[in-house]
């Protein structure tokens, strides 16, 4: 018997059980999941028992109903720690974008601010000591810009990948910790 004739038998068999929907959602799951693992349906339906069979167990087994409701949960949580992941990875996407943006702003600003002041000392030296000094400090400034977005592009490169890893270890790590409980 393949899964859908299995579904089928297992619907009318247990066509006045109130869970029924949920109770044949999850043999199709089980069995989808079976075949994925490699089992042929019709052998894995074969493990499985006969639909007789299996309304009688669920007559008979209170926990049955439990098990389902713990199987729920656990997708719901789960579906909650993948939404959080791709969420913190969107902010943290977000945040890198706007330090780069910043370091390549950094980067060519001082970058622009260090070459005019050369090329200003080398066109037209300054003779009076104040635009001596202004224009030193203006080239060290351009400097120090062009080092600081050089820093932070490189932070970024070297940090953003790590943080995203810590950050969904902590989303998975706080799911788990409230699946145990």
């Amino acid at each position: 018997m393949n899964k859908k004739e299995f579904i089928k038998a297992l619907s009318k068999e247990l066509h006045d059980y109130e869970d029924r929907d949920e109770i044949l959602s999850y043999y199709e799951e089980l069995i989808n999941e079976a075949v994925l693992n490699g089992e042929t349906e019709e052998g894995f339906v074969f493990k499985l028992g006969t639909p007789f069979q299996i309304r009688e167990a669920l007559l008979n087994d209170g926990s049955f109903k439990k098990k389902l409701k713990e199987k729920e949960n656990f997708q719901i949580k789960r579906l909650f720690s993948t939404t959080a992941k791709i969420f913190s990875g969107i902010v943290v996407g977000f945040v890198a974008f706007v330090m780069g943006i910043v370091g390549v702003s950094f980067v060519v600003g001082g970058l622009r601010n260090t070459v005019s002041i050369i090329f200003r000392f080398m066109i037209n030296f300054p003779t009076k000591v104040e635009i001596f000094f202004f224009l030193f400090s203006q080239l060290i400034l351009g400097i120090g810009l062009l080092l600081l977005g050089i820093g932070i592009l490189w932070y970024i490169l070297l940090n953003m990948k790590m943080f995203f890893m810590r950050l969904t270890g902590k989303i998975d790590s706080s799911m788990n910790k409230r699946r145990k409980a």
